[in-house]
Formats: structure tokens, sequence, C-alpha cells
């Protein structure tokens, strides 16, 4: 999301502008922009890790996952919220494709290459990222459902997969979250939300049947049909403490959330009881019920919760506001 961002922003202000997007394992998730206009170098850093800091030579630095309780340099700035975005125009990719080592990129990269096919399969021909998820990110209305219906779809990550015992641990602790909450909304809610986990190898051989969605049932076509159709959403944070991805989506679309507790600081004005409801990474089912029960119940407080965030989005995530932000703290 970060880089349409700045290729909308750019387009807008008629900036020229460099894009340097790095094959090295560090940063695969690192955006360097050399700005003609300013003469700034800035880099986007979208990996999970909040302590590590890359050891580069930057004007700005700006971190996905900006933890409260770290020390970090005063070069270095909250990102904020990013999702997977396919929206961008054909135009934006000739213009990252003529700005940037981005066609390199795609031939050596296998996950670039994927990227970039997705966003130019205008039809969705041959990817399940097709014109839809175009056409709903572009719409921007006060309009949005207002009901009861609770979304939360999820995968696993597979503890032997990492080294590190505390990696390992969180992996396990974050499984067992999502593994309760699909089983309890099933139990408590079962008229009230579209949920389960992906199936694959790992989950199969962890996670009971009834509980588990095959491949077809989590295509991003179907996802984002659900994710417009329904009035709540449920989310927990990512790997390393660090925002889940959802939960930027669920901001952008305008949804009253409950999720875990984001510890990630976030530019702008978004607080727990205001923009989500929060719950412990200790699943409890009577915090968990009651928070669900709450949003479900008070429609007045589901209605004033889905306009905060609508608001959120337009001031931060919208088209090119992402950009403008970084670049106002320039």
């Amino acid at each position: 999301m970060p880089l349409s961002s700045l290729l909308i922003y750019y387009k807008k202000n008629s900036i020229k502008f460099r894009l340097l997007i790095l094959n090295e394992p560090k940063l695969a998730n690192c955006i360097f922009i050399e700005d003609n206009r300013q003469g700034k170098t800035i880099l986007i850093d979208c990996n999970d890790s909040p302590k590590e800091i890359l050891d580069v030579n930057v004007d700005k630095y700006f971190k996905r996952s900006f933890l409260n309780y770290f020390n970090y340099q005063n070069k270095i700035e909250p990102l904020g919220f990013t999702f997977p975005d396919y929206s961008q125009s054909l135009y934006l990719m000739m213009q990252l494709l003529k700005n940037s080592n981005y066609f390199n990129l795609i031939i050596k990269n296998k996950n670039v290459k994927i990227e970039a096919f997705r966003s130019i399969d205008i039809c969705g021909l041959f990817t399940n990222m097709n014109a839809k998820y175009r056409n709903r990110l572009k719409w921007q209305s006060n309009e949005y459902p207002d009901n009861s219906k609770v979304l939360y779809k999820t995968r696993l990550w597979n503890p032997g997969n990492v080294i590190d015992p505390i990696k390992k641990e969180q992996r396990e602790i974050m499984n067992q979250w999502r593994i309760s909450m699909v089983d309890f909304l099933k139990r408590r809610f079962p008229d009230y939300s579209i949920c389960g986990i992906q199936q694959d190898d790992y989950s199969k051989t962890t996670v009971n049947n009834e509980l588990l969605l095959p491949l077809e049932r989590m295509k991003m076509n179907l996802y984002l049909s659900e994710l417009m159709s329904c009035g709540i959403g449920i989310a927990d944070d990512g790997l390393e403490d660090t925002l889940g991805w959802k939960i930027g989506e669920f901001i952008y679309f305008g949804k009253p959330l409950v999720s875990t507790e984001i510890k990630v600081n976030l530019p702008g004005d978004f607080k727990e009881n205001e923009n989500y409801l929060s719950v412990s990474r200790r699943f409890d089912e009577t915090i968990v019920g009651d928070r669900i029960e709450k949003l479900i119940s008070n429609d007045e407080l589901r209605r004033a919760m889905s306009r905060r965030n609508l608001e959120y989005a337009k001031n931060y995530l919208i088209d090119s506001k992402m950009a403008e932000h970084i670049y106002s703290v320039i």
C-alpha cells in the first residue's frame, strides 16, 4: 500500500522521483526513495521486526512495526496501517517501471513477479485479485452496511518454520488465539459470524476439520464480498506484536473492530474504545464475548465507530494520504 500511495502522490504533484526496491533478504520489504524536488532520501521499512533498525544513511526512516516501548532514533517515524493493495492503475504501474528498478525485480524475485502480474490483471482472468478489488478500494462512501454480521478469516503460522524459541512461542500463542476465536464464534455467534481458518498442510494436522476453510473459501474475491457485506471485523496483531494486515483493511472500509491490543504507534487520532474494542492475547471467552456482543447489540456504538474509522481512513489511508503524511514530517 505505501507504494501505490507514493505513486499517486508523485503524479498529483508532478514530482520527479526514483524508487529503489532491493532484493536483499533484510531489505526485501523496504522502499528507498530519492526525491529530486527536496533532495531528500527516504526509507520505508515494512518488515515485521520492531527491534531491527536497518543501517542506512537516509534523511527520514518510516517503520511499520514502530512500537511505543522502543527508544528509536529521532529520524525514525511510524508508518501506520498497511495492507495489500492491487488498485494501482496501469499508468501507475508504468511510472513504477520507469522510475525504479522494478523491472529487474520482476525478473529475479518470484514474489515481486506475482504482485506485478496481479496489478496488471485488470479483468481477473488469471488471478484472484481482479477489478473487484480495484473498484472496492476506490469506493469511499458513508453508506456502509450497518449490520451485526461478524467477519474473521485467518491463517496459522507453523512454529516449526522458525528456530528462535521466542518466535516459536509467539507463533504458538498466536495460533491458539486464532483457533480459539474461530471455535468461539461458531459456538457463541453461529448466526452472526463468517469465520474459519485457512486449510493448509500445517492447519490440517492442528485444527479440527469443522474450523477449516478450503482454499476456494479463502480467495480474495469472496473475502472482499464478505468484507463489504459484514458490519463488524475481528482481527489480531501480527508477528512480533506488529499490526496484522487485516486490521488496516477493516479500518479502510470503516468497520467497527474487535482486536487484540494495538501496540504499534500510529499517526493521527486512533484510540481504543473509539476506533476499536480491545481484548487480550490470552483468550478469555467472557471478555471476548462481551466485546462482540457490545457491538452487535449497540447500534449507536457500532455506527459511531464505523464513522470514526472511515474518517481516519479518509485522512490517512485512501489514495495519496499515506504519502502526504510521510511528506508532512520530512
